[in-house]
């Protein structure tokens, strides 16, 4: 159509056949729609797209390959593109970040999917005193969970530089610093600290608030990445029984660079749950996906690691690579099926494989 649309793709199970609904053309330099499935099959989508000086977050439904409206919400226009879905079988959230006095903020809405085109909530999730961003929620039973990046406050780094080594820090705080840049920014002379020797690195962790069916918190906030860890990347998942699973890449290289090591926690109602970390470090590039069943951990150079979750979400098995994936990315998970996105140009190519029992090397 001489430039960009959202659409969703559909496949059928073996990946042989599928289909592209269109929902709308796509405005300016903007990430595309993210999607949630009902149980009953019905496929909700969110988008932003330009609405007068600001953004606009409007809610799609497809059913039958017909696109229905809902509702749409002012998003703001701050920097940051982050918006993310989730559904049950009868309610669903949406959450996007915005900024306010130089401090990003979370918020969430919640609608009922039978009538999608009124929100019945609406809040901020996180408070003044926090710096929160990229924002994601999945859906467990009876709810939500919802996770969040928070960055230390500049005031605080600095504290803790003139303390100096031998000196102990105070007791931390819920909030945050600047956003930190992404790789390829070009930096700003205002964001560079040189008075220290170079560049100093904020510490960054993930915060997940349990929500109830209506988007509600339903207990508190709780941080659940040790102190002193640089999170740069993460992502989520709902291991069986119903708790949460987070995959998170931990990495202190000032901003723009590459590496870092991935962990995996587990968060339920109660509080902490066991934690993985893999037996040699990998060498991630990306963001670790948390797919049904499986943990995906990408690289620049070579083929993506993969280990197979167990019932209780964390990894049986040590991540290995998988060469049998070529340049393919897994990207969505269905007992033993992977669907992979292979880049082709400036196509897309979508193939499901098999996986089976990962064959072991015979003693020498």
């Amino acid at each position: 159509e001489g430039g960009s649309v959202s659409s969703v793709a559909t496949l059928s199970p073996d990946g042989a056949t599928g289909k592209l609904v269109r929902l709308a053309r796509s405005r300016g330099d903007l990430e595309p729609p993210v999607v949630a499935v009902a149980p009953g099959g019905d496929i909700f989508a969110a988008m932003l797209e330009p609405n007068a000086s600001s953004r606009a977050l409007k809610l799609a439904k497809v059913a039958l390959g017909e696109v229905t409206w809902g509702a749409e919400i002012n998003e703001g226009k701050d920097p940051s593109l982050a918006i993310d879905l989730a559904v049950t079988a009868r309610r669903g959230v949406v959450v996007w970040d915005g900024m306010e006095d130089d401090r990003y903020f979370v918020s969430v809405a919640g609608f009922a999917l039978d009538s999608f085109a009124t929100m019945t909530s609406q809040r901020r999730a996180t408070t003044k005193e926090v710096d929160a961003d990229q924002p994601r929620v999945v859906a467990r039973p009876g709810g939500f969970f919802l996770a969040y990046l928070v960055h230390e406050r500049e005031t605080e780094r600095d504290a803790a530089a003139d303390r100096g080594p031998r000196e102990p820090a105070p007791a931390p705080t819920s909030s945050g610093k600047k956003k930190p840049k992404k790789a390829g920014d070009k930096p700003k002379g205002e964001d560079i600290d040189e008075s220290r020797g170079g560049e100093s690195v904020g510490s960054t962790w993930v915060e997940v608030v349990p929500l109830d069916e209506s988007g509600a918190q339903a207990s508190d906030a709780l941080r659940v990445t040790p102190p002193g860890a640089t999170v740069v990347s993460f992502d989520v998942g709902v291991s069986s029984e119903g708790s949460l699973i987070l995959a998170y890449r931990d990495d202190d290289a000032p901003t723009g660079g590459v590496g870092g090591q991935v962990h995996i926690v587990k968060v339920h109602m109660g509080g902490f749950g066991p934690s993985y970390d893999p037996p040699e470090a990998l060498p991630s590039d990306g963001v670790p996906s948390v797919l049904d069943g499986w943990l995906g951990v990408p690289v620049l150079s070579g083929a993506d690691f993969l280990a197979k979750l167990g019932p209780d979400g964390l990894p049986s098995e040590p991540p290995q690579r998988e060469p049998s994936l070529g340049i393919g990315e897994p990207i969505a998970a269905r007992g033993d099926q992977l669907l992979l996105a292979d880049p082709d140009g400036r196509a897309m190519k979508l193939r499901v494989v098999t996986c089976g029992p990962r064959v072991v090397a015979a003693p020498a």
